[in-house]
């Protein structure tokens, strides 16, 4: 199984060598997934009540639908402890698919719904990143990334499927 994965591997440069940027572009946005997780995790966000504050201090000013206000100011905001871990937990599974390639579709489409969570968030000075993000996520799933250099291409030569 591992010879036949390493040939996958090898091949994956032949047939998809033309996404190559894209690959690049896959494990360097993985990275910075990691980054944010490793950032929340070791810092301040899931001892300090930072979510919560970002919540009640941007979020009724924000384009967000007013149910959605309301779920994160009466539920979010006073379970900041659970989403902070959540939200810590999510970027790193998030970052470790796009860095091996595997499930890139499925977490791709996660990590925009964060990315548009954060926007609706946070402060306007950063709405331009998340707006970003949630494009390049989608640009991602809609490519198949995890296709060049990822474990997607082993996968996806064994079983055809909108997944891979």
């Amino acid at each position: 199984m591992i010879h036949t994965m390493i040939v996958s591997f090898l091949e994956s440069f032949k047939y998809i060598g033309h996404f190559y940027p894209i690959a690049f572009l896959r494990v360097y946005l993985g990275y910075f997934y990691l980054e944010q997780a490793s950032f929340h995790y070791n810092g301040d966000f899931s001892i300090q009540p930072q979510l919560s504050e970002m919540i009640n201090q941007w979020a009724p000013s924000s384009g967000a639908p007013g149910w959605y206000q309301d779920f994160l100011i009466q539920i979010v905001a006073e379970q900041w402890q659970f989403f902070s871990s959540a939200i810590s937990v999510t970027e790193f599974l998030i970052g470790l698919s796009l860095v091996l390639g595997y499930l890139v579709r499925p977490f791709t489409v996660l990590a925009a719904f964060v990315a548009m969570h954060f926007l609706w968030i946070s402060s306007p000075d950063q709405s331009l990143l998340y707006k970003t993000l949630i494009a390049v996520n989608l640009s991602l799933c809609w490519l198949g990334a995890g296709r060049c250099f990822g474990i997607d291409y082993y996968v996806y030569k064994k079983m055809r499927g909108w997944l891979w």
